[in-house]
């Protein structure tokens, strides 16, 4: 009985964490986190302490990063042999990078990658450590491990994620050559569209960076046309009336910001950036109905 009442407290606790909606600092979540910290003391020695120990650092990770971090180390340090170790060591290496932490961050993923090197979260981990490289200013480390990512996983998620950094990180050394090279090599090389809408909005940005004006309108006019519901569709309405503006076409530009307050009314950029178009066709009264619907 006392074994089964142990087991039945972390299935009542785990049922209640996921279906847990609260945020930090309301009585909810003060409550959410008491009720782990109840049954911790209850059954200091169940085989499932540390899975509750990380659903406490999930739930603070968010609005408290520092407090889920003390939390990760300690479950690392006490907990050696902790189910589902590796997916905790990914999601405290990628929390520590959120906290401009490239050291802890490196540390957590190289030791996921030593001790779990089949893990499905190993190829995250090297990402891990080539970010941390680049916040470490480690340029040249960085883009090798991107590389090795992209090349060991083609036509992938993963490598969308690989070639998408090593786009980045030329992109912000000015060295839009090399940033247009990766980020086209895998347009052309993937079979899927999942995880290229980034992709194509650097890609797009690079273009336009590099007066490659014709090359920027076509690849956001594609964003449009193949990502019908990527997050990035605002920021690509916006890009592209602006490039559309400096190509000379001003009236496909006032459409194209139009056609984006349509689909996103309550975005205040985009309705900004029609009414700065409106302004410079000379439609102060348009351009003044979108500045106060954007404030």
């Amino acid at each position: 009985p006392g074994q089964l009442r142990s087991d039945a407290l972390f299935v009542r606790l785990e049922a209640k964490f996921r279906a847990f909606r609260g945020e930090w600092g309301t009585p909810e979540f003060d409550q959410m986190t008491a009720d782990i910290d109840d049954v911790l003391k209850e059954v200091p020695s169940h085989p499932r302490i540390p899975e509750a120990l990380y659903w406490k650092a999930k739930l603070f990770a968010a609005d408290q990063p520092i407090i889920a971090l003390e939390i990760y180390k300690n479950i690392f340090e006490q907990y050696a042999d902790a189910p589902e170790r590796d997916r905790m060591l990914i999601d405290a290496s990628q929390l520590a990078l959120e906290q401009n932490d490239p050291l802890t961050a490196a540390i957590y993923a190289q030791n996921l990658l030593s001790n779990y090197p089949a893990s499905p979260w190993a190829g995250e981990a090297k990402l891990a450590i080539g970010d941390a490289n680049v916040k470490a200013g480690n340029y040249g480390d960085a883009r090798t491990m991107f590389i090795r990512v992209a090349q060991s996983a083609p036509d992938s998620t993963l490598a969308a994620k690989a070639f998408l950094r090593l786009g980045r990180l030329a992109y912000e050394q000015g060295q839009y050559k090399n940033a247009e090279m990766h980020l086209t090599n895998q347009i052309e090389t993937s079979t899927h569209l999942e995880g290229n809408d980034e992709i194509y909005l650097l890609l797009a940005q690079t273009y336009r960076a590099s007066g490659q004006l014709e090359n920027a309108r076509d690849t956001l006019t594609d964003l449009l046309t193949f990502f019908e519901d990527s997050p990035l569709r605002p920021r690509a309405f916006i890009e592209n009336s602006q490039v559309l503006e400096a190509l000379g076409e001003r009236e496909r530009a006032i459409k194209i910001a139009q056609r984006g307050t349509l689909e996103y009314p309550n975005n205040p950029d985009v309705l900004r950036n029609n009414g700065e178009l409106q302004g410079l066709d000379g439609n102060p009264l348009a351009a003044a109905i979108a500045f106060v619907a954007a404030d």
